[in-house]
């Protein structure tokens, strides 16, 4: 894969932050691998949808495959967690160098 996902917490304390980033990241790149399409350019539609639209619920395209796949990446993250609300990531994509 040309880039890399990396997970950025918003909010909570990982319990174990490398098998939880792990789990995350993993659950992120099935997302993209299933929708046959890059993670940096999934990130780039999202960001530019914001713009446009200022809300989520409206995007569509590569974008709404980015918020799957941030998603997807947020329950993996915590679903060993008691309460799995308690946390929440979100992802980047990044080129590899």
């Amino acid at each position: 894969m040309p880039y890399k996902v990396a997970i950025d917490w918003l909010y909570g304390c990982p319990r174990d932050p490398s098998a939880e980033e792990n789990r995350a990241t993993t659950a992120a790149r099935r997302v993209f691998e299933r929708a046959g399409i890059d993670g940096c350019t999934a990130e780039k539609d999202y960001f530019a949808q914001g713009g446009l639209f200022g809300n989520e619920a409206a995007m569509t395209g590569l974008a709404r495959v980015w918020l799957d796949a941030r998603d997807a990446a947020n329950m993996a993250a915590t679903e060993s967690w008691p309460d799995p609300t308690r946390a929440r990531i979100s992802i980047e994509c990044r080129p590899n160098s």
